[in-house]
This record gives structure tokens, C-alpha cells and sequence, in this order.
């Protein structure tokens, strides 16, 4: 685009140049042409008029000669400056071109190096959590269950998970601040399996958030839990089997009907979020293999995109390893 309108402007240039080269031309061949005139037909002038008045018409004539000179010199200096302006501009234009594909480039790239390096952390994550799950089973069960485990141990184990998770919960609100630029609150919401009821009507319960939105917005224990089917990231993940829901304006799907929460001021406290499932390792026959929901959101936007999502992943196999225990400990 930029190299057509450059030759569009030489284009325009050159029939400057050459409007202004057949003027002067012109003019200097009107002036040598009636300075042949007045020669020519000296005597019978000289007859009719002064000598002085002779004198005078030929010093005009010579004067317009000058002046097509001058206006010839002059444009032709200014077409040139301006062919040498345009032709800068254009190798500045297609220079920076350049340079800006060769920063988009290295973007891309140095964006593919960061998410494989956080795709690699949450393979790790994984993996860690997995070992967390195996070490907290050998510790508390090798001797035959929890029966012989003293109650101090198992009381002192869930004050260390829930001050673990909290501390999961604020770590991830304060990434995803960062890298929004946007105030971000986090919260876990468990499944509270229930083996007589269809999956879509279990009872979803927010029971952790991060210490900054606990203050603002504390957990609503007084009112009902909201079934899966009441939220459309719950139904997108726990129903559907999708790894995450992302939205940056809530509001505006939901003018569209495409999006559902049973509480109905959520835009108060945010308009987006991102979700994804905090993964269960244990091995059963449940349709659902998952603890719950890790979510995220803020009112201004900025959660949905991959690198937010990874980040999620991967505090999300961190809390697996938590509710494992708090699972566990609950038979006793």
C-alpha cells in the first residue's frame, strides 16, 4: 500500500517536472522569437518609434528570456529536492516495515519459546502433584489407615492444607494482576458429589478465595449452593468436558443468552473470568474426574488468552494435590 502511494506521488512528480520544463521552454522560445521580431523589423520600428522605446521593448524581451531561465532553474531544483524527499521517505517507510516484521517475528517466536516453557511447567506441575498425592499416601496410610495416625497429626495436617491453599489462592490472584493489569480475584468451588442426583443438578460450593476478595466478598455459606446446570462455565467444563471457560465481557453474553450465573449481581464484582478443573488422580468409575473448579476474574478484562490459561493449569494441579488430602482426611 505504502509503495503504491509513493509512485502515485513520483508519478504526480514527474508530470510536474515536465509541465513546468515545456513553460519555461515556451517562454524562452516566445522570448527569442520576438526578439528575432524586433531585429528583424528594426527599420521599420525605428521609423514608428524612439530609439529608447526600441531599447526598452528589446530589454523587456531580454528580461522575460531571464525569467524563463530562472523559473526553469527553480523548479527543476525544487521537482529534484522533492524526487530526493520522496524517495527518502519510501526507503525510511520500507526500513521500518522491515524492522517491524522483524520484531513481529521474534514476538512470535519468543511467544511459542514461552509457551512451550509453561506448557513444559505444567506437565511438571502435574507430575509434581502426582508425587505429592503418593508421598501423603505413604505417610499417613502405610501402617494400615488413619486409625493409627494421632488425631493431633491429622488436625495440625488440615490447618497446614487450608493455610496451602490460601496461599495458592493469593500467589495466582497476584500473577494474574500482573499480567492483566487488572485487580484479579481467585477462588476454588468444590463438587459435592451426590449418588442418587443427575451430575448436571450436583451443588457447586465456593469454599476458599484468595485473602484480598474474602473481605469484599465472603463466602455466601447463608445461600444455597448453585447447581452445576445454574452456570454456563460449569456446565461448559463439568458437562461438556472442556479443560477451561474464558470470557472478557460476561455482560455481553449474557445479553446474548450465552451466558447463565443463578447469581445475578455478578457483574458487581467482575465481568470476566477464566475457569478450568482441578483434576482428581484417584482411580473410580465417577463420570467426573474432578474436584472442583479453580476461577479467576476481574472486572476489566484481559483473562482469556492461553498464557492466563496456563497459568490456571498449573495452580490448578497444585490444588489437586490439597483436596487429595483434604479427601482423605475427611474419614477421619
Amino acid at each position: 500500500m505504502i509503495g503504491r502511494i509513493a509512485a502515485a506521488i513520483r508519478s504526480v512528480l514527474h508530470l510536474c517536472y515536465e509541465f513546468y520544463i515545456l513553460q519555461a521552454v515556451l517562454l524562452l522560445l516566445s522570448s527569442a522569437v520576438g526578439g528575432l521580431v524586433v531585429w528583424w523589423r528594426s527599420g521599420e520600428i525605428s521609423a514608428k518609434i524612439s530609439k529608447g522605446d526600441l531599447l526598452a521593448v528589446i530589454a523587456a524581451e531580454f528580461l522575460g528570456l531571464l525569467i524563463g531561465i530562472a523559473i526553469f532553474l527553480s523548479w527543476r531544483q525544487r521537482v529534484n529536492s522533492d524526487f530526493k524527499a520522496v524517495t527518502t521517505s519510501e526507503n525510511i517507510l520500507d526500513g521500518k516495515l522491515q524492522s517491524t516484521e522483524c520484531q513481529i517475528i521474534q514476538l512470535q517466536q519468543r511467544e511459542n519459546r514461552r509457551a512451550s516453557v509453561q506448557g513444559g511447567f505444567r506437565v511438571f506441575a502435574e507430575e509434581c502433584s502426582r508425587c505429592d498425592v503418593l508421598i501423603f499416601e505413604y505417610l499417613f496410610f502405610r501402617s494400615g489407615g488413619l486409625e493409627r495416625v494421632p488425631r493431633q497429626d491429622i488436625e495440625m495436617a488440615r490447618t497446614h492444607i487450608t493455610t496451602n491453599v490460601e496461599n495458592i489462592l493469593r500467589d495466582l490472584a497476584s500473577i494474574l494482576t500482573f499480567e492483566t493489569g487488572h485487580p484479579c480475584a481467585t477462588s476454588v468451588k468444590l463438587l459435592e458429589r451426590q449418588a442418587d442426583v443427575a451430575p448436571s443438578d450436583w451443588p457447586v460450593q465456593t469454599v476458599a478465595r484468595d485473602p484480598n476478595s474474602r473481605a469484599a466478598r465472603p463466602l455466601i455459606a447463608p445461600l444455597p449452593p448453585n447447581r452445576v446446570k445454574d452456570n454456563s462455565a460449569n456446565v461448559h467444563i463439568i458437562l461438556n468436558g472442556f479443560d477451561h471457560y474464558c470470557s472478557d465481557d460476561l455482560m455481553a453474553l449474557q445479553k446474548l443468552v450465552q451466558y447463565n450465573n443463578s447469581y445475578g449481581n455478578f457483574y458487581q464484582h467482575y465481568n470476566a473470568t477464566m475457569v478450568v478443573p482441578i483434576p482428581m488422580f484417584a482411580k473410580t468409575e465417577d463420570p467426573v474426574l474432578i474436584h472442583g473448579l479453580l476461577c479467576a476474574d476481574n472486572l476489566s478484562g484481559g483473562l482469556a488468552n492461553d498464557t492466563c490459561k496456563r497459568y490456571m493449569q498449573q495452580f490448578a494441579y497444585r490444588l489437586t494435590a490439597m483436596y487429595h488430602r483434604i479427601d482423605r482426611l475427611a474419614a477421619r
